[in-house]
């Protein structure tokens, strides 16, 4: 189970806004850490209380031991109306990833979730209201806990749930990045583009997008002009840099790059932590 959770943990290098698919499975990565650290606080502490939790930290609800109910916990995500009342446990169950996140993007009307998060302070007091440092704190209380508490359930549904935001993404990223990129006459050497494919709802082909992958790109007998995985790819970052955050796009594309720099980091700490 730990190469499995090594491989996951690798996948994490981009961020998700809250909305849509992305930001169903964020949640469910958050409600996962969150049970984590539940574990962990009842091993190390000698007596339980909500208020020695960082996520969530001091909110109460009805859950075991004053902790949060899902539905509770959506409800202090989505600040949408009582969730409460439209999320029950025969609807939903946290640890079927995929079609929990399923039903969570068709809630509607007051419940349906916020493009983006109101108030990360809701969720761990540290991200002092910035959304990346609520994913780079969650982050480091993962870590925390894994050093206690191992290849345990929790945390590894947590970076499932993780792991389904990352795919999604790096294809919506790519949405935008890839027809320019395809465009620029620098990359014409480049025949045959390659790519990883991110499946969502199959009921839903416009939920299919595809990201790229520089390691097949540059295995394809077709292409020339670059060295090894890492040519094309400083390449492609050079171009990003001087000519795509330059664009009509540019902004957009920049304060997202910025982000994935952010989990970027959060990454690097959270693996010298577990040592994946």
């Amino acid at each position: 189970m730990r190469v499995s959770l090594c491989l996951s943990v690798c996948l994490l290098i981009l961020h998700a806004i809250a909305g849509g698919i992305r930001g169903a499975f964020e949640r469910l990565y958050i409600w996962w850490a969150y049970q984590a650290e539940i574990e962990y606080a009842h091993k190390v502490f000698d007596s339980f209380d909500v208020s020695k939790l960082q996520i969530c930290h001091g909110q109460r609800g009805s859950g075991p031991g004053a902790t949060l109910t899902f539905a509770e916990f959506l409800e202090l995500s989505n600040r949408q109306g009582n969730t409460k009342g439209a999320v029950t446990s025969k609807t939903f169950k946290p640890d079927s990833i995929g079609s929990t996140a399923e039903i969570m993007l068709k809630l509607t009307g007051q419940y349906q979730m916020q493009e983006r998060w109101p108030r990360p302070t809701n969720i761990i007091s540290s991200s002092q209201g910035r959304y990346t440092d609520m994913l780079d704190e969650v982050s480091n209380v993962l870590s925390k806990c894994k050093q206690d508490l191992g290849d345990s359930r929790s945390i590894n549904l947590a970076l499932d749930a993780f792991t389904r935001v990352i795919r999604w993404r790096k294809a919506d990223y790519e949405k935008h990045r890839f027809p320019a990129l395809k465009s620029n006459k620098d990359f014409e050497a480049i025949k045959e583009w390659r790519f990883w494919t991110v499946g969502g709802d199959k009921r839903n082909k416009g939920l299919w997008r595809n990201y790229i992958d520089f390691e097949g790109t540059i295995a394809s007998a077709h292409n020339s002009g670059y060295k090894d995985i890492e040519n094309l790819e400083s390449h492609v970052l050079n171009w990003e840099r001087t000519t795509y955050f330059k664009g009509t796009d540019g902004a957009r594309a920049s304060q997202h790059k910025h982000t994935i720099v952010a989990i970027q980091d959060a990454l690097t700490r959270y693996r010298s932590a577990t040592g994946c």
